[in-house]
This record gives C-alpha cells, sequence and structure tokens, in this order.
C-alpha cells in the first residue's frame, strides 16, 4: 500500500474511532451486548418523525367525505372509516421510506459494535479489505433495491414474530447507568463539582456557560447553518438533475430500472464510505488531520 493510500486509511480509522467510539463510547460498550439498545436508538426517532409526517398526511386530506357523515359518527369510526382509508396509500409509501432509512440507520449502527451490516463494514475497512467491502455494499444495495419484493403487509407479521427470536443479546436494563447519567453525566461540570450553596459555584457557572456559548456553541451553530444551507441548495440541484433517472416523461422501463439502481446506490451508501470516497479524490485536508489527532 503506497503512503498516500496508508494516510487515507489512517484517517478513516480515526473517522471511524474518533467520531464513533470516543463520541458514542458508552452506548458502544452497551450495544454490544444489549442490541435493544439500537432498536430503541431507531424506534424513538423515528416514531417522533413519523407521527408528525402522519399527521400532516391526514391534516391535508380531502374534508369531503367528513362532510357527508351523518352527526353523531363516533370519532373512532371517523377515523378508520373514512380518514385513514383516504390518507392510506400515502401513509404506506411513506412508511416504506422510512423502513428504508431505517435500514440505513441499522447499517451505521454497525460502526459502534452491533452485529449489522455495518458492523462488517467497519470491521473490512479498517483491515483494508476493500473487496470485502464493496461485496458487502452490493448485498445492501440488493436488499434495498428489491424492498418492493419483500416487504409485503402480509408478511408482516412473521417478521415481526421471529425478530426478537433473532435478536441476540440480552435486554436488561442497568438502573445504575441511568441514575448516573441523570445525576451526574449531564449535571454541568461547575456544578457537578461545587457546592450549591456557595456563590462562587453559580458563578463558576456562568463563566463555564458563557464559555461553551462563545468558544463552541455559536461558532458551531452558525458553521451549521451554513453546512445546511449549501447541502441543502446542493440537494435541489442534484434532484434535478437525478429526478429523471426514474420519470416516465423521460426514460423508458428499461431506463428507469438503471436509473432506480443508481438512485439506490446514492442513496444508501454509509456516509463513512462516502468520505473515504471524496478523500481519494480531494485528499487529506488539515481537519481530517485533526481528527487523527483526537482519535489518538
Amino acid at each position: 500500500m503506497s503512503g498516500g493510500q496508508q494516510q487515507h486509511t489512517a484517517v478513516c480509522r480515526a473517522l471511524f474511532q474518533g467520531g464513533a467510539s470516543k463520541g458514542v463510547h458508552r452506548y458502544w460498550e452497551m450495544s454490544r451486548y444489549q442490541p435493544l439498545t439500537g432498536v430503541l436508538a431507531i424506534a424513538i426517532p423515528y416514531a417522533g418523525i413519523c407521527a408528525k409526517v402522519y399527521a400532516e398526511i391526514l391534516e391535508e386530506a380531502q374534508p369531503d367525505a367528513l362532510k357527508a357523515l351523518p352527526r353523531g359518527t363516533s370519532s373512532i369510526s371517523t377515523f378508520f372509516f373514512v380518514r385513514l382509508p383516504d390518507s392510506w396509500v400515502h401513509i404506506k409509501n411513506y412508511t416504506g421510506y422510512r423502513f428504508e432509512c431505517g435500514l440505513c440507520s441499522g447499517a451505521v449502527l454497525g460502526f459502534v459494535g452491533l452485529p449489522t451490516l455495518g458492523y462488517y463494514l467497519e470491521t473490512a475497512f479498517n483491515e483494508g479489505n476493500y473487496s470485502e467491502v464493496s461485496g458487502l455494499l452490493t448485498i445492501f444495495y440488493i436488499l434495498i433495491a428489491t424492498l418492493k419484493y419483500w416487504l409485503r403487509l402480509k408478511l408482516l407479521w412473521l417478521y415481526l414474530l421471529i425478530a426478537p427470536f433473532l435478536l441476540s443479546g440480552t435486554s436488561d436494563i442497568q438502573l445504575t447507568n441511568i441514575l448516573r447519567f441523570l445525576s451526574e453525566d449531564i449535571v454541568p461540570m461547575p456544578l457537578r463539582t461545587g457546592n450549591l450553596t456557595n456563590p462562587e459555584t453559580w458563578s463558576h457557572l456562568g463563566d463555564w456557560l458563557g464559555m461553551l456559548l462563545t468558544d463552541q456553541a455559536l461558532p458551531g451553530i452558525i458553521a451549521t447553518i451554513l453546512l445546511t444551507q449549501i447541502a441543502l441548495v446542493s440537494t435541489a440541484f442534484l434532484a434535478l438533475a437525478l429526478f429523471p433517472l426514474i420519470s416516465k416523461k423521460f426514460l423508458g422501463r428499461f431506463g428507469r430500472t438503471i436509473g432506480h439502481l443508481v438512485l439506490v446506490v446514492i442513496r444508501s451508501t454509509p456516509e463513512f464510505i462516502l468520505v473515504y470516497v471524496f478523500l481519494q479524490f480531494w485528499g487529506v485536508i488539515h481537519a481530517a488531520g485533526n481528527h487523527s489527532s483526537v482519535a489518538a
């Protein structure tokens, strides 16, 4: 392996270990033995997202059917026989999309120790076994591309039935970890180490918050807003350029099939893999070296 390739591999390893292992080291240690933590890490935010989107879908449905209901119709009957059937197609399509996102999130969770596809990707990546990486990615792309063939409502009960048996590991809840997190880990450092009845403790808290705001929060917020705006504009241009790949107005059936495969590869490739690919094109910049020093 050449010196440039070794440097790129070292940077990617630093991104894996510094960005993932150090940032979520306690989660990593727990998720090795408790896969349920990975399930909850996906289920909890997805529940909030789906609840919001489902509510918006129901609110945007046409109210004509509601106006035709007789007076005294119960809310439950209205929901199941009027509102839900009217919005079912949109809810089903969004649920399928969110499931695809869940597959990608599950793969990424493998980078912090869960035995998902991402775990084996991370192992092959760190060992420099890029042929195995490409093989695993191909399997993942096929999984996403064939989603509509095996994700069927009639099979959902079967998946739910066998899933708990395939989820290895224990699901014991460590109460001491929860209490330590609530009573120590999230408490600001000046309050954790000082006397709450001492005015100097609160003065130190103000200084600490000011330092946190000026040195980290404000620069981070500004950088995040700028990055998000640039990413959204780039997304708009890329979406405008790529949507013809699956549009009947531009391509035939064969062309749309190829376009679908291209979009599957684009949207399903884990971010860490994309980082490595971009490093191959543009090389290592000074900021990436900082990741390497942090990981050390």
